[in-house]
C-alpha cells in the first residue's frame, strides 16, 4: 500500500467505540443525545438519572476474568524472565483494564516494542488500529496491521501559526515496521510528508528480526463475517436508555408535585390575585364550612406502581440479555449465604459468558507471551538484567473462576480426590493454595519434614525414660 486513508466503515467503528465509552463512563447526555427528543422539545430542565448499568456489567466482566489473574506457565528456565517481564509491564493491571475496555468496545489491541534494551508490551486504543485483511475470510491472518496516531506538527504551521494536524503511521509487517507521516486537512488526508524532517529520531524502516507481527488483536467475541469484535453493549443500549428514561420521567413527576399547593377559602386573595399576607403557594376554592371544609394542601396521588413494574421488567430483561445473574451484584432477594458450588450453579450463564471471553484471551495472551519472548531473543532484550533463554513452546494458561473460594469446600473436594487416587498431594496443595507446582512441591517437602520431626520428638512428658531413649 502506498497511501493511507480512513474508510467510512472505520469511522463508524470508531464512533461506536466513543458512544460505548460514554455509556461506560455514565455520560448518557452524550451517548444518547439523539434519543432525548422523546422527552419533548425542551428537556434542558430535566435532571437525567443515569444508573450506570453499562459500567457495572463491564467491571463485573473484568472482575471475573482478571481479578484472579490467569496463571501462565512456561519452561522452568524462563519462569524468572516471564515474572520480570510481567512485573515490568504491570501485566495484571494491563489485563484488567483491557478486560474493561474490551467489554464495552468489543476489541483490545496489544503492541510489542523495544525501549532502552527492554521488551515492552502495551494495551493501545483500538481507535488507532486499522488492519488490512481479507474481507472474505476474516479469520485469515491480516496482510499488515496499521497503527495511526494523531499528531500536531510545530515544524509545519498554517498562516495563523497553528500546528498542522497529521497522522503518524506504523505499518506492522512480518519482520519490519514502516513509519510514515501524512498531512490532514479538514479531516482528510491530503499528502505524504517526509518523516525525517519532522521526526528525525524515527526510522522509516525498523527491522524486528522475527517472522511475525508485533500487534495482537483480541476480540471480546465475534462472528465469521466480521473482523472486529462485538461489544457487550451491542444488545443493551435501548434497554439502558429505556430504564433511565423511565426513572427520569418518574423523578420529574415527583419533583413537579413535590411541593403541594394550599387550598384556602375565597377572600384570601385580593381582586388582583395578590396574597393579602405573606407570600405562599395557594389557590382559592369554593369552601363549604357547613361540610367541615378547612384550608388544606392539595396533594397528587402519583399511582406509579405500573411505572415501577415496567422498570422491574426492563431490569429483568437487561440481566437476561446481558447473561448476568443479579446474585453477581449481591441483589439476591433471599439474603442467604451460599456455598461456592451453589453460587457457581446460580451464575451458570454469567460464567459461561466469562468462559466465552476466555477463548479469545487465552489465544491472545499465549500469542503475546510467545511473540515477546521471540522478539527478546532476536534482539537481545532483557528485563531487569534477565534475558530469555533457549526456545519457548506455547505457554500454558490456568484460568481462575473469579469467584471467592470456599476454602472448606475446596479442601473437601481435594481430600476426596486424593482418597480416590485421582490426584497427587502436590496438585492438591497447588489447587488449595493457588500456587505453582514448584512452590507446592517445596511446601509438601516442608510438611513431610515437619511431620517427621514431630514424630521423632513425640514423648511422654510423665516418663523421663522416653527422653533418654530418644
Amino acid at each position: 500500500m502506498s497511501n493511507f486513508a480512513i474508510a467510512d466503515k472505520d469511522k463508524n467503528r470508531i464512533q461506536g467505540y466513543k458512544n460505548y465509552e460514554n455509556i461506560f463512563l455514565g455520560d448518557h447526555y452524550t451517548a444518547f443525545a439523539g434519543m432525548f427528543k422523546d422527552f419533548g422539545k425542551d428537556f434542558s430542565h430535566l435532571v437525567y438519572l443515569a444508573v450506570n448499568f453499562g459500567g457495572m456489567l463491564s467491571k463485573l466482566s473484568a472482575d471475573l476474568l482478571f481479578e484472579e489473574p490467569p496463571i501462565i506457565r512456561v519452561e522452568k528456565e524462563n519462569q524468572d524472565w516471564l515474572k520480570n517481564f510481567m512485573d515490568a509491564n504491570k501485566w495484571n493491571v494491563q489485563l484488567y483494564e483491557s478486560g474493561l475496555e474490551n467489554s464495552y468496545r468489543g476489541d483490545a489491541v496489544f503492541r510489542i516494542r523495544a525501549e532502552n534494551g527492554k521488551c515492552i508490551v502495551e494495551d493501545i486504543n483500538p481507535e488507532s488500529y486499522f488492519p488490512v485483511y481479507d474481507p472474505s475470510n476474516v479469520r485469515k491472518e491480516p496482510i499488515e496491521h496499521i497503527i495511526a496516531n494523531e499528531v500536531y506538527l510545530n515544524t509545519l504551521t498554517d498562516s495563523a501559526g497553528k500546528p498542522t494536524k497529521a497522522y503518524l503511521i506504523e505499518r506492522h509487517q512480518k519482520g519490519q515496521i514502516l513509519n510514515e507521516l501524512y498531512k490532514v486537512e479538514n479531516d482528510k488526508i491530503t499528502e505524504k510528508l517526509a518523516i525525517k524532517v519532522h521526526f528525525p529520531n524515527i526510522k522509516e524502516v525498523e527491522k524486528t528480526n522475527i517472522n511475525d507481527f508485533l500487534i495482537i488483536h483480541i476480540k471480546n467475541y465475534g462472528i465469521n463475517s466480521r473482523y472486529f469484535g462485538i461489544s457487550d453493549y451491542n444488545d443493551l443500549t435501548s434497554l439502558i436508555y429505556a430504564i433511565n428514561g423511565r426513572l427520569t420521567r418518574i423523578d420529574n413527576i415527583l419533583n413537579k408535585h413535590g411541593d403541594p399547593i394550599l387550598a384556602v377559602p375565597q377572600g384570601v386573595l385580593d381582586e388582583n390575585g395578590q396574597v393579602r399576607k405573606e407570600s405562599f403557594g395557594l389557590i382559592e376554592v369554593d369552601f363549604q364550612e357547613s361540610k367541615g371544609d378547612i384550608p388544606r394542601y392539595i396533594v397528587w396521588d402519583a399511582k406509579l406502581e405500573s411505572a415501577f413494574a415496567e422498570i422491574d421488567k426492563l431490569v429483568e430483561f437487561l440481566f437476561m440479555v446481558s447473561e448476568t445473574n443479579p446474585s453477581a451484584f449481591g441483589m439476591d432477594k433471599n439474603g442467604m449465604a451460599e456455598s461456592g458450588r451453589a453460587l457457581k450453579f446460580k451464575l451458570l450463564r454469567t460464567l459461561a459468558k466469562k468462559h466465552r471471553k476466555e477463548l479469545y484471551y487465552d489465544y491472545g495472551i499465549k500469542k503475546i507471551v510467545k511473540t515477546a519472548f521471540d522478539f527478546s531473543i532476536a534482539n537481545g532484550l532483557s528485563v531487569n538484567g534477565i534475558k530469555a533463554k533457549g526456545k519457548m513452546e506455547t505457554p500454558q494458561i490456568l484460568w481462575q473462576d473469579g469467584i471467592i473460594n470456599d476454602d472448606t469446600e475446596t479442601v473437601d473436594i481435594e481430600i476426596k480426590k486424593l482418597d480416590a487416587g485421582l490426584t497427587t498431594k502436590v496438585d492438591s496443595i497447588a489447587t488449595i493454595d493457588s500456587i505453582e507446582q514448584d512452590e507446592a512441591q517445596t511446601k509438601l517437602e516442608q510438611i513431610n519434614k515437619e511431620e517427621k520431626e514431630r514424630k521423632s520428638v513425640s514423648v511422654n512428658p510423665f516418663n523421663p525414660n522416653d527422653l533418654l531413649n530418644k
